[in-house]
């Protein structure tokens, strides 16, 4: 059975811990230290280029944790088990909003709002909450 999921909304915070903002930050003040060093190597004037890319290049990242609310019928939350596992998720617990699930690797390669929630069934539709990239991969399956 096909797996569908209606979109109801995306999200526009990526950033759903103090860890990940925490990494942010990190990054951008390591930028700073690059660009610093850089200048006292050979002044050149190239820091505004390193500081836009370096922001340009952590973007794709965190625009694919965006996260997407919608729903999925209950007679195709089998068959969207099946794709959460195929993605790599496994269950870490359960919480207010319902099952959580989080990346199979290591923590600190992914943002805590990469994460999916499944939440309890409501008439004939489960209320979820996926990463952007999740929701794009199930969309492309679809066709």
């Amino acid at each position: 059975m096909a797996c569908t999921i209606s979109r109801r909304s995306i999200g526009m915070n990526p950033l759903r811990s103090a860890r990940d903002w925490a990494i942010v930050a990190g990054i951008i003040a390591s930028l700073f230290v690059e660009v610093q060093l850089l200048e006292w190597w050979q002044p050149s004037g190239v820091w505004p280029s390193v500081l836009i890319g370096g922001l340009i290049g952590m973007s794709p990242s965190l625009f694919s944790s965006l996260p997407v609310r919608g729903t999925v019928k209950a007679t195709g939350s089998i068959a969207f088990l099946g794709r959460v596992d195929q993605a790599g998720f496994v269950l870490a617990g359960e919480g207010p909003e319902g099952r959580i699930y989080k990346s199979k690797g290591p923590r600190w390669l992914s943002w805590d709002s990469n994460r999916i929630v499944i939440g309890a069934i409501d008439g004939d539709e489960i209320p979820v909450t996926v990463p952007l990239h999740f929701y794009i991969s199930l969309k492309r399956r679809q066709l």
